[in-house]
C-alpha cells in the first residue's frame, strides 16, 4: 500500500477518539462561557470561576452552554470577595484622599456637552489637561 493513500477499514490507532474530542470541546466551551459569565459578573479573576462552576455547567441536546450565568452569580453571592475592586479615581491632590473630586480624562471630556465643560474648568478639573506644568507635576 501507498504511504500516501490509507485503506480506510484499516484501524488507525494514533487518530484520536471522537468522543475525546467532542468532549475536550465541551470542556473549552464550557470554560469559555463560564468566564464570560464571570467577566461580566465582576469577578477579580474570572478564570476563579472555572475552577468554581465547571461542574454547575453543561451543554443541552441543542449545544448550548446552559447554567454558567447562573453558577458563577451563586458563587459571587456565597463569595462576594471574589468581585473585582474598583480602581480608585485620581483625585485632585490635597483633597483629602478618598471621596475627592475626581479629574476628568480627555475621553469623558469628548463626552461633555459645553456647559459641563465650563463648570469643570471653573472648579479646577481640566487644570491637568489644559496646564500639564502647573501644580499636577
Amino acid at each position: 500500500m501507498d504511504t500516501k493513500e490509507m485503506d480506510y477499514d484499516e484501524e488507525d490507532s494514533t487518530a484520536p477518539d471522537p468522543d475525546t474530542l467532542l468532549a475536550e470541546a465541551n470542556r473549552r466551551l464550557i470554560e469559555a462561557e463560564i468566564i464570560v459569565a464571570a467577566t461580566a459578573a465582576g469577578y477579580a479573576d474570572p478564570h476563579d470561576a472555572v475552577t468554581l462552576a465547571a461542574n454547575a455547567v453543561n451543554i443541552n441536546s441543542d449545544g448550548q452552554v446552559e447554567g454558567a450565568t447562573e453558577a458563577v452569580a451563586a458563587f459571587l453571592e456565597q463569595k462576594p470577595y471574589l468581585a473585582g475592586q474598583t480602581q480608585p479615581r485620581f483625585t485632585v491632590p490635597g483633597d483629602g484622599g478618598a471621596g475627592g473630586t475626581p479629574l476628568i480624562t480627555r475621553e469623558a471630556l469628548k463626552e461633555m456637552t459645553p456647559g459641563e465643560v465650563n463648570r469643570a474648568r471653573k472648579q479646577g478639573l481640566l487644570d491637568h489637561l489644559t496646564n500639564p506644568g502647573g501644580r499636577f507635576q
